[in-house]
Formats: structure tokens, C-alpha cells, sequence
């Protein structure tokens, strides 16, 4: 069974606000590193950097992919 446009935008709003979270988590993460000490070329902290860069990108796409959804839900409201 195929979602409706309706739907998906709810899932897509979901899951922006779940990773938004673990993106928030990360970073607090990451922060906490270099708070204790950590150097920037550390393998941990490039480690964690990296996973928050992954993080971020997929956040931007699912962004996109939530706003052009709803978009297309507003101009048929129209």
C-alpha cells in the first residue's frame, strides 16, 4: 500500500524532527570533546565530525525532499 502525499509528509516531519535530534546529540557530543580537550586532527573527534557532517547532510536532503512535498500538497489546496 502506497502512502498518500498527506502521509508522507507527516513521515518526512517524523523523521526531520528524529534526526534532528540525534543531529542535536552529536553535536553536544563533539562540543563536549573539544571541552575536555580533545584536538581537532584527534581520531575520535574526526570520527565524530564526520558522523555529524553525515548526519547534517542527510537532515538538508530530507529538508528538501519535505519542503518540495509540501509544497506540491499546498499548490493542489490551491
Amino acid at each position: 500500500m502506497e502512502l498518500s502525499k498527506k502521509e508522507k509528509l507527516l513521515a518526512f516531519g517524523a523523521g526531520l524532527y528524529l534526526l534532528g535530534l540525534e543531529l542535536n546529540s552529536c553535536r553536544a557530543e563533539l562540543e563536549q570533546l573539544l571541552e575536555q580537550g580533545a584536538s581537532l586532527v584527534s581520531p575520535e573527534v574526526r570520527k565524530k565530525n564526520e558522523a555529524f557532517n553525515q548526519m547534517s547532510l542527510q537532515f538538508t536532503q530530507m529538508e528538501e525532499e519535505y519542503l518540495k512535498l509540501k509544497e506540491e500538497l499546498l499548490s493542489c489546496d490551491l
